[in-house]
């Protein structure tokens, strides 16, 4: 998973949205564990566009060349 994908996350039980990664961070104190900041196409109500999300919890769909 790299800057640019387009991935799949879901934020509520059977519900999906889909975004683009705009950059992966190291987790502060947490082993190896990584997260994305992702531009998201849709936000439950009260979030804003871009959010962070575990990168475990997302699903590439589509890969950047």
């Amino acid at each position: 998973m790299k800057v640019g994908d387009l991935v799949k996350g879901a934020y509520d039980k059977n519900k999906y949205r889909t975004g683009v990664i705009l950059r992966i961070a190291n987790a502060f104190g947490r082993d190896g564990e990584k997260v994305a900041e992702v531009l998201w196409d849709s936000t439950p109500v009260g979030l804003s566009q871009t959010g962070a999300a575990w990168v475990r919890d997302l699903e590439v769909l589509s890969e950047v060349r």
